[in-house]
């Protein structure tokens, strides 16, 4: 989730990974907000470092997912 200026809101957020160059090492990596896709923001680095974070964020949706339905069960007597 991320701050769109657009929709003035917390948005859901698309990322698209480009890769660049002659050997593939860099990437594009751009965040578009998919209420009104808008280009939030762009960046570019390498291909492993772009792997790495993309790694961490899945972990993070997982764990975010876990604790949720965690927080919805209810205590066993």
């Amino acid at each position: 989730m991320e701050w769109c200026p657009r929709c003035e809101r917390l948005v859901d957020v698309e990322h698209k990974v480009r890769k660049l160059g002659r050997s593939k090492s860099l990437v594009k990596i751009t965040s578009t907000c998919t209420r009104c896709r808008t280009t939030l923001s762009t960046k570019t680095m390498t291909a492993q470092a772009a792997e790495e974070i993309i790694k961490v964020e899945e972990e993070m949706k997982v764990e975010g997912q876990v604790s949720e339905t965690e927080a919805t069960k209810e205590p066993d007597e």
